[in-house]
């Protein structure tokens, strides 16, 4: 006589909450971070956005300044370090502290390869923006059509 074994569809051995979290992190709202390295950055969730031409990239980093900065680029990661600092009144006890001062590295997977020579950075109230080309073969290209005269 052969065993009778009752498929259970919610019995993957996995908790919900695992499931879920692994949905959220793959999903198009959260940025794609390097194996390992799954931090938010200080403001918040990245912001990335594609053109026909590229990516541009958007990262809070409240008190950073640019020459404290490290951005660097190899294939279709894109990493950031820093630090953010400012003065803290002297003998101030914090009551909200939703940011501090702190070394920081960042580093995320792009959707597609992009020309790092053609990459600029521009850091302007505390919002760093990455603007990233597409490597030339990711572009569109328009194709002509030749016609033979009659």
């Amino acid at each position: 006589m052969e065993n009778i074994t009752r498929h259970n569809p919610f019995g993957t051995g996995r908790p919900l909450s695992e499931m879920v979290d692994k949905l959220f992190r793959e999903s198009v709202v959260f940025p794609r971070f390097v194996e390992g390295d799954e931090r938010m950055v200080a403001g918040g969730v990245p912001s990335l956005y594609e053109t026909e031409e590229g990516y541009e990239l958007y990262v809070a980093v409240p008190g950073a300044q640019a020459d404290k900065l490290d951005i660097s680029l190899q294939g279709d990661v894109v990493s950031i370090s820093g630090k953010s600092a400012w003065e803290v009144p002297e003998k101030a006890a914090a009551i909200w502290q939703g940011i501090q001062p702190r070394e920081f590295r960042f580093a995320w997977r792009l959707p597609g390869e992009v020309e790092g020579s053609e990459v600029k950075a521009k850091l302007e109230q505390g919002i760093l923006q990455l603007t990233l080309p597409k490597a030339r073969a990711q572009r569109p290209r328009r194709i002509t059509i030749e016609t033979t005269g009659s």
